[in-house]
């Protein structure tokens, strides 16, 4: 008896080979997504508010996207997700100069809602960009690599190497220029995106300046960013030494000689220890204050 072949089918040819730039657009979207990840995270836990497990909201919307864009090609529509990204680009990186950014009324539903928009691109993008079966091992190893990349990026290279949280800018910049070479060969989608990256450039030129101004010593480690600086109230004598971390300040000193040793700020006559102290019984008494 003969054996029975099955027809070839149409559909069945050989999927095309992945050429170097595919290999770095696997590596590069990914890499941006875990890296505005952690980005944000910082950002709106460290300059907006030190609330307990904020950082549950970002992390949990950056999974969203992977789920929705590579569990089905119908949740990602270009027409939907590129124009809100492009404006939540532009929100966001206009967000770290203005107040608008550090209010937490606005800045958590600007950078949430942005982070979602620039996931779903990023990802979105990364989806459309699958191979054929034979090179699926290659591009989620690529995926992989490129989700580690843009944590160890902004984890560990970023306080070693930039003096300030600007990660982010630095980030929204880079989304809009990977944007530029998706669409390099559309003269408008090109133009588009080199414009929205020219102005997250200015806008982290904007921030730097404003962190610059009037600041004696800016230092970073893992937890955050300190900055010394000296500020004027009319004369001499309530000129004041501050400290910050991040956006919060946590002391200042007066410059005068007279008035160095003056409480102030945690531990001045309007604040808890101070009302405390004036509410005591009047005998002398030794206080220790740990804060």
């Amino acid at each position: 008896a003969r054996p029975v072949v099955a027809p070839r089918q149409a559909n069945a040819t050989p999927a095309a080979r992945p050429r170097a730039a595919d290999h770095l657009m696997w590596l590069a979207l990914p890499a941006l997504g875990s890296w505005l990840l952690l980005a944000i995270t910082n950002h709106i836990t460290q300059n907006v508010a030190a609330i307990p497990f904020l950082w549950v909201l970002p992390l949990s919307v950056y999974l969203l996207t992977f789920v929705l864009t590579f569990e089905s090609d119908r949740w990602y529509r270009r027409s939907v997700f590129v124009p809100l990204a492009a404006a939540m680009l532009a929100l966001c990186a206009f967000g770290l100069q203005h107040s608008l950014g550090s209010d937490l009324r606005t800045a958590l539903p600007i950078y949430i809602v942005g982070l979602f928009a620039l996931c779903m691109f990023l990802h979105g993008e990364m989806a459309r960009l699958r191979p054929g079966g034979a090179y699926l091992t290659r591009f989620y190893l690529m995926l992989s690599l490129g989700g580690a990349l843009g944590g160890v990026s902004v984890g560990l290279v970023a306080p070693h190497v930039l003096p300030a949280y600007y990660e982010l800018g630095v980030g929204l910049m880079l989304c809009a220029l990977i944007a530029a070479v998706l669409w390099r060969r559309r003269r408008v989608g090109l133009a588009a995106s080199l414009a929205l990256a020219g102005a997250c450039a200015w806008f982290l030129a904007l921030q730097i300046e404003d962190d610059a101004a009037g600041v004696r010593r800016m230092q970073r480690n893992f937890y955050g960013t300190l900055v010394t600086l000296d500020a004027e109230r009319g004369d001499a004598r309530e000129r004041v030494r501050k400290m910050y971390h991040g956006s919060v300040k946590h002391g200042e000193q007066y410059l005068s000689p007279s008035r160095r040793r003056e409480p102030t700020a945690y531990y001045g006559p309007s604040s808890g220890v101070g009302l405390a102290i004036a509410a005591a019984p009047a005998t002398p008494g030794r206080v220790g204050v740990i804060g």
